[in-house]
């Protein structure tokens, strides 16, 4: 629930500051990357372990959990891409455009969730999410806050471009672990985890 926190915070600094719009564009970038150089890690790294980490800390009956606690870490990322755009546009005096975000989400997820999860169960539901929030995200990000904010899109995807790499390059050092030990002859014996 990132936007309940932020949404009080950022509403009135980001008022404070609107006129400044160089001052406020960097405000922006400034809150979505610190948000993301610190969720991104924890959120993709928790991906990364959750088929070793989930059986070790809940035990074995919770093993099914884990591609779904993998999927929502991913769509939580997105979440946190899309966090600080609400309130920049609240502040801009826009409840308009975040109201016509909301309500696109409103209308288009309730729909996915029913038919994909009739369809999979519980995975097509977080499929849905995975699928459909960042495709309103993109809508949002993209194209909103450049007709509101003036914030140009490419602008905004190289602001989340340190960040999701360093994430991803975490993600795969992490992931080529076991086999990097393996090859250097320091793996664990098998079944000493």
């Amino acid at each position: 629930k990132l936007n309940a926190v932020l949404s009080p915070l950022l509403v009135p600094y980001f008022s404070r500051i609107r006129e400044d719009r160089a001052a406020l564009s960097s405000a922006f970038f400034t809150v979505n990357k610190s948000l993301l150089t610190v969720i991104a890690p924890v959120l993709g790294g928790l991906a990364v372990v959750a088929g070793t980490a989930v059986p070790l800390v809940l035990g074995s009956k919770w093993q099914p959990m884990v591609v779904m606690l993998q999927l929502m870490c991913v769509v939580g990322i997105w979440r946190a891409i899309t966090a600080a755009a609400t309130p920049l546009l609240l502040a801009e005096n826009q409840p308009r455009q975040a109201l016509r975000w909301s309500i696109t989400n409103a209308l288009v997820l309730p729909p996915c969730f029913f038919v994909l999860g009739r369809l999979f169960g519980l995975p097509g539901i977080y499929f849905s999410w995975l699928c459909v929030y960042p495709l309103s995200g993109i809508m949002l990000c993209l194209f909103i806050l450049k007709q509101t904010s003036g914030i140009k899109p490419l602008r905004y995807l190289r602001n989340l471009a340190g960040p999701l790499l360093s994430a991803a390059i975490m993600a795969c050092a992490v992931l080529g672990l076991p086999w990097l030990s393996e090859v250097l002859g320091c793996a664990p014996a098998r079944g000493a985890v």
